[in-house]
């Protein structure tokens, strides 16, 4: 499975690093991964790391006359999330808080002053509703769009809800819970309806479900960090197949954490200890290592990655705890690229490796 072309770009990546750092603060190119002459599959567009990078104004100060107080800067960015419409919500124990960056209209808000205990994994439904994982409290939180508590549900039923996963189409909250080592499901109003799988080492069973996403198919997508590897189930828990090892080969993990898959399919899983991004077809071949092969502040790498969404437009958001920040990345979907070609002129621009 490794062979010469995967490892020549997941190499690579330090030189665009270098480049990117040296570019100051000139109009770039357009960021490809992997760097031309290979075909591109991910762009990348922007790293925040506050409301400071997101309203686009230079000095701490400035910031603070705009909006009437300091910048929050993330503690730990751990959960995040996305309306498919321009707003992206990254949850932050460390704050207590979930910060709210809303891209259409240039404007910053949090739950800072709704939440009471530490806020982990979500997912946006698109009835829109916030739903957030509260593994302190043993239960998941829904808000509203603007941040005001609905319902919260699961108390009493699960331990530790970690991650969460919503199924629209399907009407069903897939919850994962690390304690019980179970993935709980819930109808969208928070009814409880089944649990899949036990702790355990085979086909189905789970040892520290972390991070949880549904497919375009309606297929169930849970990734195991202790197991390192990720199952696929049919909606109603019905074993599909597992894929994945631990190792310190490319294709291999070490400290899965979160999972999310694209409109056509592919599967993105994050790791946490690897600091890197790593991309499978829906079948399970491996595709695609993006990172720079360690953990790096650098900002088309990752330090240590703690959650994965993909909207559905394909554009990709990843929460970085250990840098306290989150990067967002564009998915070449063939839908995207007819909206948006790279041109001759855009390969001729971007960084390529030597």
């Amino acid at each position: 499975m490794e062979n010469k072309f995967i490892v020549k770009h997941a190499l690579g990546l330090v030189i665009l690093l270098l480049l990117v750092g040296c570019a100051g603060k000139a109009e770039r190119p357009r960021l490809f991964w992997p760097a031309p002459p290979s075909e591109p599959r991910l762009e990348y567009i922007n790293t925040l790391y506050s409301q400071l990078d997101f309203q686009n104004i230079t000095g701490r100060q400035s910031l603070k006359s705009f909006i009437g107080e300091e910048p929050e800067l993330f503690k730990i960015p751990f959960g995040i999330a996305s309306d498919g419409a321009g707003k992206v919500f990254v949850s932050d124990p460390g704050n207590l808080n979930v910060a709210i960056y809303d891209f259409n209209n240039q404007r910053y808000d949090s739950l800072l002053k709704q939440l009471a205990g530490l806020p982990y994994g979500m997912d946006y439904s698109q009835r829109d509703r916030l739903y957030v994982a509260m593994p302190q409290e043993g239960e998941v939180h829904v808000f509203s769009p603007s941040g005001q508590p609905l319902f919260s549900f699961g108390k009493g039923e699960m331990d530790k809800p970690f991650n969460l996963a919503v199924d629209d189409r399907g009407g069903r909250v897939y919850v994962a819970d690390t304690e019980k080592h179970q993935v709980f499901v819930y109808d969208l109003e928070g009814k409880f309806l089944q649990t899949i799988g036990r702790q355990g080492y085979g086909e189905g069973e789970f040892f520290l479900p972390a991070g949880i996403d549904i497919g375009p198919n309606g297929r169930v997508y849970v990734v195991e960090t202790l197991n390192a590897r990720f199952q696929i189930f049919e909606s109603d828990g019905t074993f599909v197949r597992a894929v994945g090892e631990r190792g310190d080969r490319i294709w291999q993990f070490d400290a899965p954490k979160d999972i999310a898959i694209d409109s056509e399919g592919n599967v993105h899983v994050i790791d946490f200890r690897q600091g890197a991004l790593k991309t499978f077809s829906p079948e399970g071949d491996f595709l695609l290592y993006t990172g720079a092969g360690r953990s790096t502040n650098q900002i088309l790498g990752f330090g240590s990655p703690s959650s994965i969404a993909i909207d559905s437009q394909d554009r990709i958001y990843i929460a970085d705890l250990m840098n306290r920040r989150f990067s967002v990345w564009q998915y070449l979907s063939q839908e995207y690229l007819k909206k948006n070609p790279i041109t001759p002129k855009d390969l001729e621009q971007a960084p390529r490796l030597k």
